[in-house]
């Protein structure tokens, strides 16, 4: 975990966490964090078995124990209803599990190309020792604007090297086997239509993972929600677009703090 704060940080400020995706981890937020850590507290997280996170268990953790570390960091780290989740890809669905799991709401939710919780897990399929997954990841790579060399061969190699790419496949694997069932979905596309948390939605038209009517479609389903797209954006928005979604993201927080104003 990573803790940004201003340097005068009031106490009862919109805290953000932000939960990066399957192809990442918590360095891919820093483009992002740079630019509002001046302004907004901000934790970032390395889901176990990502980046920097060691995971204990050998057969990865499921999309809940993933749903639940997230939402024990929000609970000890802030007031759920002053915190915002930004969630991007896999961390977007581990972020909708906070609308599904919980009966005390988070202030805010953002969703950059989010993964649905409400569709089939078949892009955590990695293939025969981990082919498809690499496959993908390479087109992502090559696709992506901006992305720091670094960074890209980092992501790269965790799919390149043995241990790590025995690691990753166990968590896909872990996530894909845990995912709800079609009765589980029926039951949370209800309580997603029933939630009243304000949701925005960013979405790259070139994500060659997450299609935009995913994003398009969840964002029908919750009442309170504001959808933007960028026509040049890949799978990673807060590296290849930091601009953009610092713009939108500043002006959701805005909309959150009047409507708190105005209730």
């Amino acid at each position: 975990m990573h803790e940004d704060r201003p340097v005068e940080s009031s106490p009862g400020g919109l805290a953000l966490f932000f939960v990066h995706g399957r192809y990442g981890d918590s360095g891919c937020w820093r483009p992002v964090i740079e630019r509002i850590s001046d302004r907004f507290r901000c934790i970032s997280v390395d889901l176990p078995g990502f980046g920097g996170s060691f995971s204990a268990r050998d057969r990865g953790l499921s999309l809940l124990e993933y749903g639940a570390l997230v939402r024990g960091l929000v609970v000890d780290l802030a007031t759920p209803s002053d915190a915002v989740l930004v969630g991007h890809d896999l961390g977007a669905a581990i972020s909708q599990l906070s609308v599904v799991l919980s009966s005390d709401p988070v202030g805010g939710l953002a969703f950059l190309n989010p993964v649905s919780l409400l569709e089939d897990p078949n892009g955590f399929r990695t293939g025969l020792w981990g082919w498809l997954a690499r496959r993908r990841l390479r087109t992502a790579l090559h696709l992506g604007v901006g992305l720091p060399v670094e960074q890209s061969r980092a992501m790269a190699e965790l799919w390149e090297t043995r241990l790590s790419r025995v690691s990753m496949i166990k968590m896909f694997e872990s996530l894909r086997q845990t995912w709800p069932g079609p009765h589980e979905r029926k039951l949370w596309k209800e309580k997603l239509q029933n939630s009243r948390i304000p949701t925005l939605f960013l979405c790259g038209r070139k994500d060659p993972f997450d299609s935009i009517e995913t994003g398009i479609a969840l964002a029908l389903l919750l009442p309170e929600s504001y959808f933007y797209s960028d026509i040049d954006c890949g799978y990673w928005p807060s590296i290849e677009s930091p601009d953009w979604v610092v713009s939108r993201l500043q002006e959701f927080i805005f909309k959150l703090r009047v409507s708190r104003r105005v209730a």
